[in-house]
């Protein structure tokens, strides 16, 4: 006798348990092609997290290389800077030095007239001196004897006269000589003057000097401080 069968489904049943048998693969293949666009998408992210890594890091080299060479800049302006304050104060200087030589040199002729002036009134009131003293000498005070006074007033006469010429000399050089002693004053003022300003100005310079090498020691600290 034969094995009985075991019960077998209906048409409508048999077709519904293949329809799910169907979709159900389908969502396990869904699920697969989900899982590789997924890892697909996270090998993409982080190739892109190290390629933004990479441009940061070159940034910041570059960054810090753009910050040394402007460092390097500032300090060669500085120096530049402090190079044309001492030619101005040397051009300065030579200007000073000229104006001086020129105010000098100008008043040079009056001071050598008046040496040649000085030497012949010099020469001038000695022999004055000496006939005033020979006529005096020539004097009687003795013996009761009497002066003549027309001799002594020629004498006298002769002394003016030789006085004479160089009065004239004296009153004329009398002003420049007065004049350059002003001028040798004002001079005086204005050297002892511009001395405290070169003073001054060197002190003005150290301090710029101080202050630079303490912006540059600030600098450097912003650059160890940002690395």
């Amino acid at each position: 006798m034969a094995a009985p069968r075991p019960p077998q489904p209906h048409g409508t049943k048999l077709a519904e348990m293949k329809k799910a048998v169907v979709i159900g693969g389908r969502k396990v293949a869904g699920k697969q092609e989900d899982v590789h666009q997924l890892r697909l998408l996270d090998n993409r992210y982080v190739q892109y997290r190290f390629l933004n890594a990479r441009g940061a890091e070159a940034a910041r080299a570059k960054a810090a290389a753009a910050e040394n060479s402007l460092f390097g800049l500032a300090e060669r302006i500085a120096g530049l800077r402090e190079s044309v304050a001492d030619k101005r104060a040397e051009a300065e200087k030579i200007k000073r030095d000229q104006r001086l030589c020129s105010i000098v040199g100008g008043q040079l002729p009056y001071l050598d007239r008046w040496s040649d002036v000085e030497e012949d009134y010099s020469s001038c009131l000695t022999g004055a001196t000496s006939a005033l003293h020979n006529a005096s000498l020539r004097l009687p005070i003795i013996g009761g004897v009497r002066a003549n006074y027309e001799e002594i007033s020629e004498v006298l006469s002769s002394a003016a006269q030789l006085l004479e010429p160089a009065s004239p000399l004296v009153r004329n050089l009398l002003p420049k000589v007065e004049e350059v002693d002003g001028v040798a004053s004002k001079l005086a003022q204005i050297i002892t003057s511009e001395r405290d300003l070169i003073e001054e100005c060197g002190n003005l310079l150290n301090q710029a000097h101080h202050m630079q090498m303490r912006e540059y020691s600030l600098r450097s600290q912003l650059l160890q401080l940002r690395s």
